[in-house]
């Protein structure tokens, strides 16, 4: 008898499937670091009370792999019967503190030397991509949440001005000057220039817009904005 083989299963399409919330705190973090930690962190970095309060109780979030791993049965992962929606973002991960990595170390990431945009961003985590997921950290939108494109991001301070081509008043970058900081941070955030994408508000409702589906976690549309 000849043998028919089976036709391959199609693949399923991006955002199908059931589409789960994720509960917070959950154990899929890193071991929890001490709160006169995070302060020095929340201090020396400028970052939020909310980003802060993460840090305490969360501590990051590992990767898929981790999820699929240790939360087989859906404890912090719930099904959501009413929401079918399509990931607008997907995370990799988020970083943590004394994660045991650099990949995923929250100082580490933040700590390049060369990297321009440490002044107006704390990188939280990174989508698969490597495009980093950042709070902002000064100016009228402090504490936003957007992605940054790191492919057109640029490599020095002299690339960022010449890229905005920002006027600025003394001629040059004074870091220690806050009102220069918050002038190129507004410029950063430029729509025409599509450096950054806002992804939320304020990091609790980046949270409460991550779920967990066939793409992995996902940030998905905010409908409100």
């Amino acid at each position: 008898m000849q043998e028919v083989s089976a036709e391959p299963k199609p693949e399923p399409a991006r955002g199908s499937g059931p589409v789960s919330n994720i509960v917070f705190p959950n154990p899929l973090g890193y071991r929890l670091p001490a709160e006169t930690e995070v302060n020095i962190l929340k201090k020396k970095y400028n970052f939020s009370s909310q980003y802060a309060s993460f840090l305490r109780t969360q501590n990051g979030l590992r990767g898929i792999d981790a999820i699929q791993a240790e939360d087989p049965q859906g404890k912090y992962f719930k099904l959501s019967e009413s929401e079918s929606t399509e990931p607008r973002e997907t995370i990799q991960i988020l970083y943590g503190v004394h994660s045991g990595d650099d990949y995923s170390d929250f100082e580490a990431n933040n700590s390049f030397a060369e990297d321009p945009l440490k002044h107006f961003f704390t990188y939280i985590g990174n989508d698969p991509g490597g495009n980093p997921f950042a709070e902002i950290r000064r100016g009228k939108h402090k504490g936003r949440i957007v992605m940054i494109d790191h492919e057109i991001a640029p490599h020095d301070m002299d690339g960022l001005i010449e890229e905005l081509k920002i006027s600025m008043d003394t001629g040059s970058v004074d870091l220690n000057d806050e009102t220069c900081l918050e002038k190129i941070t507004e410029a950063i955030e430029d729509e025409e220039w599509g450096l950054v994408m806002v992804m939320a508000d304020d990091f609790d409702s980046f949270l409460s817009l991550l779920r967990y589906t066939p793409d992995g976690v996902s940030v998905i549309e905010n409908n409100e904005t």
